[in-house]
């Protein structure tokens, strides 16, 4: 219902934010990731432009 009414949240408040970030490095550091994968917070710029696109309309 968030998603329609104009509040989806993709981008997790903190401490969230940190243990994500934690896990993506982890993840990069145990090749569970491209070598070349986004950086941390290209992700989340991304999911943040998202994010406001979907609830601008």
């Amino acid at each position: 219902m968030a998603a329609v009414s104009g509040h989806l949240q993709l981008i997790p408040e903190q401490p969230l934010r940190d243990i994500l970030a934690e896990d993506y490095r982890q993840m990069q550091g145990s090749g569970m990731l491209l070598e070349d994968a986004e950086s941390f917070e290209d992700v989340m710029n991304r999911c943040a432009t998202i994010e406001s696109r979907a609830n601008a309309r």
